[in-house]
């Protein structure tokens, strides 16, 4: 790989934040350099010159979507850190089910999920358990009342997600045993989804830097360990849209290591055991 000097950073640092929203540290500019090298042979550049024209002068849009894929984070697992998910079942979903009956005079209406960053799918997957789960407790929705919409930047991840096949290392990664056998089948060495839980949940392409109001009104939306990532304009722009397509006294979920604090005062900070999560003003 050419070496990257400090302009050739600064450059990419640049186009990344513009194309995506990624703001590279300069502490993190080894991490960067490093993905960046394995793109580069993957791609089979030689020259950083060639590179950059191709992809800031020509508009290579594909070897624009290339690029992203090496440079963001797509961790994740089913349940990831859990209490989030047992905080949707016994104070989300009430209290929005509760606010559906009183705007329609003790009718419910259809409730509708975010899954923002939804990377291979996992999250909205686990969203869509939970809803089930609970929607079994009570007799106020039907399925297909309940949308969940998984979004995210990368066509790549979001194939992995509507096929809907995991492997047996990523199912026992924070998926019970229980869940498993009644929403999974066996599919040769790997596990497919159930039909009814895979028709809950829509997933489409949206880059979060641009503006993505089409999405429609919500109920809750999660954006965990995403916007962690984002310069701080970025994170208020994204904020202030979330405010825009809840619902009154809607709820957004962040990542345990996200906070609103010097960010955004459209919300209340609410906490429900181990969970911090926040209600749109």
């Amino acid at each position: 790989m050419p070496e990257i000097g400090d302009e050739e950073f600064a450059l990419l640092k640049a186009h990344l934040l513009d194309a995506c929203g990624i703001d590279i540290p300069s502490a993190k500019r080894y991490l960067f350099q490093t993905r960046l090298a394995d793109f580069f042979d993957c791609q089979g550049f030689t020259s950083f010159r060639d590179f950059y024209y191709r992809l800031h002068i020509y508009k290579d849009e594909p070897l624009q979507e290339q690029l992203v894929e090496y440079m963001t984070t797509n961790e994740t697992a089913f349940f990831r850190d859990v209490h989030p998910f047992e905080v949707l079942q016994s104070v989300i979903l009430p209290e929005a089910a509760a606010r559906a009956a009183r705007k329609t005079g003790g009718m419910p209406r259809r409730l509708r999920i975010l899954s923002a960053g939804c990377s291979t799918g996992q999250e909205p997957y686990s969203i869509g358990i939970a809803v089930i789960e609970w929607m079994e407790t009570q007799f106020l929705f039907r399925p297909e009342e309940i949308t969940i919409v998984a979004a995210d930047i990368s066509p790549r991840v979001l194939e992995i997600a509507r096929r809907g096949v995991y492997a047996e290392a990523e199912v026992s990664k924070g998926l019970p045993p229980l869940y498993l056998l009644k929403y999974f089948r066996r599919k040769e060495a790997d596990w497919e989804m159930c039909g009814a839980l895979r028709r809950m949940v829509n997933l489409c392409e949206i880059n979060l830097s641009k503006p993505f109001g089409k999405l429609g009104g919500f109920d809750c939306v999660f954006c965990r360990n995403v916007i962690i990532y984002f310069s701080m304009p970025l994170r208020q722009r994204i904020l202030d849209q979330f405010h825009a397509m809840l619902s009154p006294h809607g709820i957004l979920v962040l990542g345990g290591s996200e906070s609103l604090y010097s960010v955004s005062d459209k919300f209340v900070s609410r906490n429900a055991g181990k969970t911090l999560f926040y209600a749109a003003r």
